[in-house]
């Protein structure tokens, strides 16, 4: 997935923003709804380095942010899978994992790989709109305008991965049906409740999602590659807290009509602290 334009100055972050923005986010924590380490469900019996299942912790925490048994049963299946690529005997992943079918891990995985792409689909979606609102002195076109856009192109996008295979929808089509219906649903499948559903989603693991597009030049590489190589997980953590950080910011002062129709709550986000780099240890717990 390509990322935006917008990255603004997180990427290259003098000491004394590193301060101000670590003072924000010091000083906001407890208004979270959650606050967590990124290696809460490690486990330390299994032969797959700590730093590959930090990886696939938090891609299940932008997955199901909010669903703790869905983000645990993918969690496993994560692990079951590369069990299995390494070798390990059947008996061994039976004792050491809820030992599901091939075919209902490889189910979970797939709906999962489903959402995630979702995720940055509507990351990318946000981080254009933003840099439109910036660069356009009179926006003309509105947040509900971007997603219906976005959703027309990645329905025909990747073989229909993302959005299955009747997925297909041209932009006109799926605009006159929305506008037709009123701007909260349509008759059709494709309505805006559900494009706005997705968003409602991806709102708390937002500046996640920002973290990990961060690291890519041109486009995020498929979940397999980013846990079996992790090397961006760390710098992805730090930079989501920026990017958390710049919507507290940004609440301080009147926002534009434009920004607030995209519902976006700092309180809402998942603060993920780095037990490396921790910012603010609000429970004595957080990275058991």
């Amino acid at each position: 997935m390509e990322r935006g334009n917008n990255f603004d100055i997180l990427c290259t972050l003098e000491n004394g923003e590193d301060y101000y923005y670590r003072g924000l986010l010091s000083n906001s924590l407890n208004n979270h709804q959650q606050c967590t380490g990124i290696e809460t469900m490690y486990r330390q019996s299994l032969p797959i380095n700590k730093k590959t299942q930090s990886a696939i912790e938090l891609i299940a925490k932008v997955i199901y942010p909010l669903e703790k048994v869905k983000r645990e049963k993918y969690y496993d299946a994560a692990i079951t899978i590369i069990l299995h690529i390494d070798g390990c005997s059947k008996n061994y992943i039976s004792k050491n994992t809820k030992n599901r079918s091939i075919q209902r891990v490889e189910s979970t995985l797939k709906k999962g790989g489903r959402v995630f792409s979702k995720a940055l689909i509507l990351t990318q979606c946000y981080s254009h709109y933003i840099a439109y609102l910036e660069d356009t002195v009179s926006p003309k076109e509105t947040w509900n305008d971007f997603l219906i856009k976005y959703r027309a192109f990645y329905g025909s996008y990747d073989n229909n991965f993302t959005y299955g295979a009747n997925s297909k929808v041209e932009y006109q089509y799926l605009y006159e049906s929305i506008i037709n219906a009123g701007t909260d649903k349509c008759k059709s499948g494709d309505s805006f409740t559900g494009l706005a559903q997705d968003w409602a989603k991806v709102r708390p693991v937002l500046h996640l999602v920002l973290g990990i597009m961060s690291q890519f030049e041109k486009s995020v590489p498929h979940i397999y590659k980013l846990i079996k190589e992790p090397t961006w997980l760390e710098p992805s953590l730090k930079r989501s807290q920026y990017f958390l950080a710049e919507i507290i910011d940004s609440e301080k002062v009147k926002i534009s009509d434009n920004r607030r129709k995209l519902n976006l709550s700092s309180d809402e986000m998942l603060f993920i602290d780095i037990e490396s780099n921790p910012i603010f240890l609000r429970k004595s717990n957080i990275f058991s």
